[in-house]
This record gives structure tokens, C-alpha cells and sequence, in this order.
């Protein structure tokens, strides 16, 4: 046999100890991840449900740790954004008169700033001092009655608007529309989503995904060692059919849509794609 021939059938050979050699390295890590849970914490929150999927793996805490520590935070959120608190800080600053800076929770002071750069982002498209129009619809925290309603009412509540209506320092808000009020509910969820994250992250947790109401956020990797997969369902209600399912890592999602919140008024038909929590 010629060197030539010898050194093809080393090459061979390299090539098949390589691939076997792989092979067994992915028998191994599969069957590692096999054996590896992925662990669920699940509650109420936000006039909806909150999902956690989680690899607890070297953690700084343990599972029933982590869901008080998340609870506790949720909690917080709560008591600082929801409108259908009368005692939250968001319902008592709606309260409050023009002209007088108020001091505001940490939390509440990020959702505001979040809320003034989106909205600079999109050119006021995004504005969260609707307040006064979403009561008038009826999809707030007042009961629906636009049997009463009329178009001067709904002007006057659209003067009482406009993300120019406060200025924010960085410890305290103050209102410059009489009549301004607040509803944080399209940014809240999304917010308490990434608050649970950065207790997981604090907690020492590598890998998980948070869903809250449809917001989800995920870090690292699921079942198996693969990527989050997110099952979106057909936009058609009451529909549990999948219409698409996206696989996410490091990454966050949020889906939206007008075919289960809506109102009907004779024969039109308005959506409300973000209806508060």
C-alpha cells in the first residue's frame, strides 16, 4: 500500500472516531438534559396568571424560596401600578391636584419613564395618561354606560390628556392637566415580567422563561438543552388551535390583538387591543 493509500485510510479512520466520538458526546448531553427538570411556579397576579419555567441548578434559592420572593415582588408592582387598587400609589397620584410634586416609588418612576420613551419613540402614538378616554369607554375600572355618553363628554376627557401633561424628576412627578390620570396597564405586565427576571437572575437561575398574561421573557435554554418554545395561538376567539410556534433565547415576546376585547355599539364594532389588567 502506498503512503498515499495510508494516509487516506488514516483520514478515514480520523473521520469516523470524530463523528462516533461526537455522537456519543451528544448521546451523553442529551441524556444529561433527559435528567435534568424543568421545574413550574404558577399564580395569580394582575387580574390574570403568571407562568415560570425554570432549571433549578446551582440556584441561591430554592424553588418554594424563589415563588415567595417572586410573589413578594409582584406585590410590589401591584400596589404601585394597578388601577383597580383604590390604596395603589397609582390610583392615590391620579387623585392628587396639578402644580404639587409628588414623590414616587421606585417602580412607578421607571414604568413613567418607560412609558416617555416609548412614546417620544413612536411619536405620541404610545400614552399612557388616557385615563380619562378609557373610563369613558367603559373598559377601565368604572362600569361601561355609553348609553349616557356623548361626544362633548368624550372630548372633555381628551383634554384632560397628553404625556406633556406631567414632568417627571428623578424622584417625583408632577401633573400640569388638571384632571390628568394614569393608567400604566399597557406597560405593567411587561414590567412585572422583567421584576421577576431580576429576581431569578438575583437567585442565580440560568435558565427560564416568564410569562405573565401573554408577556414573555426568557434566558438560556428549556426541556432538553433547546431553545424556549412559545405556542402562539390562531387570533380567532376562543381558538386553542396553534397558529404559530416561535422558539426564543434570550429573548422576550409580547402578542396583542382586538378579537377578544371589543365593544359592540349598534352596528360598529370598536377593538380595544390592550385592555387594562
Amino acid at each position: 500500500m502506498s503512503i498515499g493509500n495510508v494516509l487516506k485510510a488514516n483520514m478515514k479512520l480520523c473521520v469516523k472516531l470524530l463523528t462516533m466520538c461526537l455522537l456519543v458526546s451528544y448521546m451523553f448531553q442529551s441524556r444529561a438534559w433527559a435528567h435534568i427538570n424543568i421545574e413550574q411556579i404558577t399564580g395569580n397576579t394582575m387580574g390574570t396568571t403568571y407562568t415560570i419555567q425554570l432549571r433549578l441548578q446551582n440556584n441561591l434559592a430554592t424553588k418554594q424560596q424563589i415563588k415567595a420572593f417572586v410573589e413578594q415582588e409582584l406585590e410590589r408592582v401591584n400596589s404601585a401600578l394597578s388601577v383597580y387598587r383604590s390604596d395603589s400609589e397609582i390610583s392615590i397620584l391620579n387623585l392628587n391636584d396639578t402644580g404639587n410634586p409628588i414623590l414616587v416609588s421606585e417602580r412607578l418612576r421607571d414604568v413613567l419613564q418607560i412609558s416617555k420613551t416609548i412614546s417620544s419613540q413612536t411619536y405620541g402614538a404610545f400614552d399612557v395618561t388616557l385615563g380619562p378616554v378609557i373610563e369613558f369607554w367603559g373598559v377601565g375600572v368604572k362600569a361601561r354606560d355609553l348609553q349616557n355618553k356623548d361626544r362633548g363628554q368624550l372630548e372633555l376627557a381628551r383634554s384632560k390628556t397628553g404625556m406633556d401633561g406631567f414632568t417627571l424628576s428623578s424622584k417625583a412627578i408632577t401633573k400640569v392637566i388638571r384632571g390628568l390620570e394614569i393608567n400604566p396597564s399597557a406597560v405593567a405586565k411587561g414590567y412585572g415580567v422583567d421584576r421577576v427576571a431580576k429576581i431569578l437572575d438575583g437567585a442565580g437561575v440560568l435558565n427560564y422563561l416568564v410569562e405573565i398574561g401573554g408577556e414573555v421573557r426568557t434566558r438560556g435554554v428549556g426541556v432538553r438543552g433547546r431553545d424556549w418554545t412559545v405556542a402562539v395561538t390562531r387570533p380567532e376567539k376562543f381558538s386553542l388551535e396553534i397558529q404559530q410556534l416561535t422558539n426564543l433565547k434570550d429573548m422576550s415576546m409580547a402578542t396583542s390583538g382586538s378579537y377578544v376585547n371589543y365593544i359592540e355599539s349598534g352596528s360598529t364594532v370598536y377593538s380595544i387591543p390592550n385592555k387594562p389588567e
